[in-house]
């Protein structure tokens, strides 16, 4: 954040904190430090910029400040191009896995009706020296992301993750959709959509439908999944 960043210069200060490009100024810096001492690094970067005010330095982009999204996701992009490319000039970049996903869709809040349409994210796993570009086109959750991560890496873990390595062949598409208010779970062309007060919703091919056997089935594992998840804190002192 602004008060751990002074050592490092801030050139911007949106609301969030800093912009993505001081963000990724300190990623690298970070990066080569671990690199000079010999030390695997993790580094976790959550940029900020795309958020309202949807404010981001003068003269980076042909689109000014504050005047909408479409001005913030692309200086994103420009940031995360600027940044990939610093990387490129590093000893360290032949030999790291980038992950770049976004954390919610533009209109995936509100209170009523669950869209699908509105949750969709993208997902790139970046690494030229290590991996054979491809595109996935099958729907993934979010949740699958570190497990295909570890997977990609050929790391043996031992962890009651929710998600699934994306990239197995027994792989099964399914994924989690939710708002403030309801909570959505989809498999193929059926989604099932949990609301307040024990009512629940069935869709097939975006069209309410009245539940036949398989939505059932598709009802229990959503309610499985997300009350299990609920207890999370007892599970950890467990």
């Amino acid at each position: 954040d602004r008060s751990s960043r002074n050592d490092y210069g801030v050139t911007h200060s949106p609301i969030g904190g800093v912009c993505d490009e001081d963000l990724f100024r300190r990623a690298v810096r970070e990066a080569d430090e671990s690199c000079g001492r010999g030390k695997p690094f993790l580094q976790v970067v959550f940029t900020t910029s795309n958020h309202r005010p949807y404010t981001y330095p003068e003269g980076r982009i042909d689109i000014p400040p504050r005047t909408g999204r479409m001005g913030a996701v692309k200086y994103a992009d420009y940031a995360v191009g600027a940044f990939v490319e610093e990387a490129r000039t590093r000893p360290w970049f032949d030999n790291t896995l980038f992950v770049f996903v976004g954390d919610h869709g533009a209109g995936s809040a509100g209170k009523q009706a669950l869209n699908p349409e509105t949750h969709r994210i993208f997902s790139i796993f970046y690494a030229p020296a290590l991996l054979k570009p491809e595109r996935r086109e099958i729907p993934v959750s979010q949740i699958d992301v570190l497990p295909t991560l570890l997977g990609l890496l050929k790391w043996p873990y031992d962890a009651a993750f929710y998600g699934k390595d994306a990239l197995k062949p027994s792989y099964q598409s399914r994924y989690f959709v939710s708002n403030y208010q309801y909570i959505g779970y989809l498999k193929g062309k059926d989604m099932v959509v949990l609301k307040p007060q024990r009512e629940v919703e069935f869709f097939r091919d975006g069209e309410a439908v009245a539940p036949d056997g398989r939505m059932k089935d598709l009802e229990r594992e959503a309610v499985y999944y997300y009350q299990h998840a609920s207890g999370w804190r007892t599970s950890l002192k467990e």
